[in-house]
């Protein structure tokens, strides 16, 4: 991380999103929304309202680890409608901020490739 970046998790399945919306639009912030589909809306444009872009990258990951897992890129502008009907029943994790656009960066998209594909293994003691 660059110094001075903060990283936020926000568990947004039917929460109360009264929030500090100013820190957490910050454009040096990486957020991540867990259980957020019902409330992307609600949080982009909360998020918009205290000034951060309309272009900052958006990254939904839909099923995440497991053989259904699909991701879509897209802006805070534009996620709500982008994952409406499509991913938004599936349980989504959302990753809001410039380390999202590193998902179309060709070492990044190898691993989530290669990731996608890996055993899970569990070990119990």
């Amino acid at each position: 991380f660059a110094r001075g970046s903060a990283v936020w998790a926000v568990f947004a399945a039917n929460a109360d999103l009264n929030l500090d919306w100013a820190s957490l639009a910050s454009k040096d912030t990486t957020l991540v929304v867990y259980m957020g589909a019902s409330t992307i809306g609600e949080i982009t444009t909360a998020l918009m309202a205290h000034g951060l872009p309309e272009t900052t990258p958006v990254l939904a990951v839909a099923s995440a680890t497991t053989p259904n897992e699909s991701r879509k890129l897209s802006t805070l502008g534009t996620i709500a409608a982008a994952i409406a009907g499509e991913l938004s029943s599936d349980p989504i994790l959302f990753i809001i901020g410039s380390v999202a656009a590193l998902a179309e960066q060709p070492d990044c998209a190898f691993f989530l490739q290669r990731h996608s594909q890996a055993q899970h293994v569990h070990v119990s003691a």
